[in-house]
């Protein structure tokens, strides 16, 4: 998806994932999440269409066909900055908290 111009279906987690790598894209579905809301409104990286009909449909793709390449990069780079990194946040939570228990509610053994 990282190599795509852009995106356009009804999976709200495929859209999601391409904002996150700086790939426009249109979530057409009757039904919102709050994450794509959210890339709509913070980020500018998807667009919710939430009418499928013809001319909500056309307005998605000319949305998505007018995306600058350099515009989506500078919108992803502002989401990462905003976003926390799970895997850091993870790797420190254990290195400054020490070793998790191997057995079951943390009890070795």
């Amino acid at each position: 998806m990282g190599h795509c111009a852009g995106f356009f279906g009804e999976s709200a987690t495929m859209a999601s994932e391409c904002a996150v790598l700086g790939v426009p894209a249109v979530y057409a579905a009757h039904t919102g999440r709050g994450y794509t809301d959210e890339q709509e409104m913070r980020y500018g990286l998807v667009k919710n269409v939430r009418t499928l009909d013809p001319a909500a449909l056309d307005d998605g793709i000319e949305w998505l066909l007018g995306f600058a390449a350099e515009d989506a990069r500078r919108r992803r780079q502002r989401l990462l900055d905003d976003t926390c990194d799970v895997a850091e946040f993870v790797v420190r939570a254990i290195e400054t908290r020490g070793e998790l228990g191997g057995g079951r509610n943390g009890q070795s053994g």
